[in-house]
């Protein structure tokens, strides 16, 4: 199994890691607020309503995301 950086593995444990990162309450999801600190920490410069827009959505993602992780 390659772990390069551009397989699957590597996107997964990158993507993994930013969000437990970005968890700072361990609540499993990631409200507005962690996100936008997280994406700032990571460079966005962007307008923080534009992250507001997705935030509900990208919250969905992480925990099926946790869910499956811990159901493998």
């Amino acid at each position: 199994m390659c772990i390069c950086e551009g397989s699957n593995v590597y996107k997964m444990a990158h993507y993994q890691k930013f969000f437990e990162d970005a968890d700072a309450d361990g609540s499993g999801f990631l409200s507005e607020s962690e996100l936008i600190e997280a994406l700032r920490k990571n460079g966005y410069s962007g307008d923080d309503d534009k992250i507001k827009v997705r935030t509900g959505e990208l919250s969905l993602v992480y925990r099926v995301h946790r869910m499956l992780i811990l159901w493998v």
